[in-house]
């Protein structure tokens, strides 16, 4: 979709499945880095291509939908 994206790929016991683009929803036309998963399934991520504030701002991925993480992060 964009500069960089972030994919997933899923552990089935014996190997790596193939990776697979998260799609629009994630992806953007800028540049989305720095992934972290929660044991939940919660995903952070830093983007440059979501509305934000600026630069790299931080966002979380949960249930399909992007969450914008404002000022100030606690």
């Amino acid at each position: 979709f964009g500069g960089m994206d972030i994919y997933k790929s899923l552990f089935d016991g014996k190997r790596w499945t193939r990776p697979v683009n998260l799609g629009p929803d994630v992806n953007t036309e800028g540049n989305e880095v720095f992934p972290f998963v929660e044991d939940n399934n919660v995903v952070y991520f830093s983007s440059n291509g979501h509305p934000g504030l600026g630069g790299l701002d931080l966002f979380r991925y949960e249930n399909n939908k992007v969450t914008h993480l404002n000022y100030p992060i606690s």
